[in-house]
């Protein structure tokens, strides 16, 4: 379990520290402060060999038709755009274990285009020519060492990963981005090994009339219905309301990945306030159940008080919340336990 991240020179973070996490982490915040960065800045460490997960943080913010250029491709992962310092990510786990990911612009080994001989250019002015540069992932962590390489080669990305396992297993959900094939293989898993009872019992919150949930194959791919109580025929989740999807999504997430790192978010999207204190006790219970570790930005002040009223309940639940401010140039966060949240929230503080 990740107890303490440190981000350097990435996206809006200039440097940032927070420590003391636990098992349930809120991300709160105004607009524009970082929250999703948090989340990204998180997931590309999970995967300190694939250089495809910085590639799909373009993908993630809505960019799809980015040119294959150094500076469009992978500029916007640096702060303010800044090439020539790398990017570092330093997380530390239950037991002190460090692990380091540090990614900066290279110029391409043995390249034809840029000979020994050719005077070394900067990472900037490489970029700045237009010359094809390397994005490079460096590793470190008890004694490993690895390199993981995204090249550019003619109109391709060639992709070089490590030979390294994921610090965890992460899963990474946004509101209004696909990943529906995956939440049916996750519930199919599930389904499989008679497990998938609390995601029917999640669902039950918005729809009290659901029996169970089913796969089954229609047209070219398989499709999750509803078998609900007085319908004449089972209702594809799909046309049912965002509330239903996305209860299905993050509950089969946690349930389906033991010993993971779930990142979700906007995590309230689709939920109506009075499901939300059922659905955080859900969710504690669950990633307590798969020792699985939850990240979720949310912008609710109901969703922060019905997580909190979900700790009260069950002492267990682990609740951290981390509120990202701005202060002049800088982005720092306000770390807040269960008792000082408790406290500020009957104070009427602002910790959204």
């Amino acid at each position: 379990m990740i107890r303490a991240l440190a981000i350097s020179n990435f996206r809006c973070f200039r440097s940032l520290k927070v420590d003391g996490l636990k098992r349930i982490n809120l991300i709160a915040g105004m607009n524009n402060v970082g929250k999703t960065t948090f989340l990204e800045a998180l997931w590309i460490q999970l995967g300190p060999g694939n250089p495809e997960l910085e590639l799909r943080l373009n993908a993630f913010r809505g960019l799809q038709f980015v040119p294959l250029e150094a500076e469009e491709l992978w500029g916007w992962l640096f702060y303010n755009k800044q090439v020539d310092s790398a990017i570092e990510l330093v997380n530390s786990d239950e037991a002190g274990n460090q692990r380091r990911l540090v990614i900066h612009l290279e110029q391409p080994r043995q390249s034809l285009v840029h000979p020994q001989k050719e005077k070394q250019l900067t990472a900037k002015e490489l970029t700045t020519a237009g010359r094809a540069l390397d994005l490079v992932l460096r590793y470190e962590s008890q004694g490993t060492r690895t390199e993981a390489r995204a090249v550019i080669e003619g109109n391709e990305i060639a992709i070089k990963r490590a030979e390294v396992r994921p610090i965890e297993i992460g899963v990474f959900l946004q509101p209004g981005v696909g990943g529906v094939g995956d939440d049916i293989q996750r519930f199919s898993d599930l389904s499989r090994r008679h497990s998938e009872y609390p995601i029917v019992e999640a669902l039950r919150l918005i729809e009290p009339r659901l029996k169970g949930l089913q796969v089954q194959v229609v047209g070219p791919g398989p499709v999750i219905y509803c078998d609900i109580e007085g319908m004449s025929e089972q209702v594809p989740l799909q046309i049912t309301g965002g509330g239903m999807r996305r209860l299905f999504s993050v509950t089969c997430a946690i349930a389906a990945s033991p010993n993971s790192v779930v990142l979700v978010d906007e995590i309230e999207v689709g939920l109506h306030h009075s499901v939300m204190q059922d659905f955080w006790k859900i969710v504690g219970a669950l990633s307590e159940k798969t020792s699985t570790q939850v990240f979720a930005t949310t912008h609710s002040m109901e969703c922060i008080r019905s997580a909190y009223g979900a700790a009260q309940v069950h002492p267990d639940f682990d609740l951290r919340l981390i509120r990202l401010e701005s202060v002049g140039n800088e982005i720092r966060a306000l770390m807040y336990d269960q008792e000082t949240l408790g406290t500020s929230m009957d104070m009427n503080l602002e910790v959204r």
